[in-house]
């Protein structure tokens, strides 16, 4: 699946005194199993502009396409859609509310209006894809662990079988551990199904490593869309928005400056620093 946006804008309250302007004429394209990264300060538009993918806000202005077609079109089934195009909100666990697991995740298949033994099916691929394992599918969600419940929240949508997934803060209130549970799921998804994976974030430093793009909005407006090596070259302007490349990127530009020769300064994480690091040096003694 592939989404469009032409010329978005969005305003609130366009009809009183003050009205605010959330998106600003953003055009982008979502292509086929990408794995994106949407980042911004808050009010920069992010959750406005994802709430467009799958029709939850009607933009002021603009289109957004479905495979090349108006989802507020007269004939357009934005029922359907918002099942192709999964949206995950920050603390998803807030959102759970049944008496155990497996009839959660259960819930969205079967608005979908599947046959029971297909309910059961997509629930349970969905639990296993994000590592809950069978013995608990009777259990209260309320009881697992802050990590788990974001687990199963997310297979709620996935049970559905989104072949867009997007994510507002996944990490969000996560610690260490859990922020990369998160992230490792989000890559074996792309990676296994096929899906196209966005992930909105505050931080460069989490969506760094495995983004293909990252759109970086400011004041409802998209400032840059790029690949992370590219725009990780944009140090400054991203600084003047107050966003910080990844640390390794900062540490590898330094040591470069230095007078570190034949240094890569393209890795974003801390293990690709230490070993572009190892390779300079050992480069240097000839």
């Amino acid at each position: 699946m592939q989404l469009d946006f032409e010329n978005i804008t969005c305003i609130y309250d366009a009809d009183t005194k003050q009205p605010v302007t959330a998106l600003n004429d953003v055009s982008l394209h979502v292509g086929e199993s990408e794995f994106i990264g949407l980042i911004g300060h808050t009010g920069s538009g992010k959750s406005t502009l994802i709430q467009h993918a799958n029709g939850l806000i009607r933009p002021t202005s603009g289109r957004v396409l479905a495979d090349g077609e108006d989802i507020w079109g007269p004939k357009f089934d934005r029922k359907k859609h918002r099942s192709r195009v999964g949206l995950v909100f920050q603390y998803p666990e807030h959102q759970l509310f049944e008496t155990d697991i497996i009839s959660d995740v259960s819930f969205g298949p079967k608005n979908q209006g599947l046959e029971p033994d297909r309910i059961r099916e997509r629930a349970e691929k969905a639990l296993m894809q994000v590592g809950i394992s069978e013995e608990l599918y009777e259990h209260s969600p309320f009881d697992l662990s802050g990590g788990q419940k974001r687990r199963v929240a997310i297979a709620g949508v996935l049970a559905m079988e989104p072949e867009i997934l997007i994510l507002d803060e996944p990490t969000a209130g996560l610690d260490p551990r859990g922020r990369r549970e998160v992230y490792s799921l989000m890559k074996k998804l792309r990676e296994e199904r096929g899906i196209t994976v966005i992930i909105v974030s505050h931080s460069m430093e989490e969506i760094a490593e495995g983004a293909d793009r990252i759109l970086v909005m400011d004041r409802g407006k998209l400032a840059f869309d790029e690949a992370p090596s590219k725009l990780f070259d944009r140090r400054e302007e991203l600084e003047a928005m107050d966003l910080a490349i990844p640390k390794a990127r900062y540490l590898l530009d330094e040591l470069k400056n230095r007078g570190l020769v034949n240094l890569d300064t393209s890795p974003l994480t801390a293990h690709g620093a230490a070993q572009a690091i190892c390779n300079a040096i050992r480069s240097s003694k000839g």
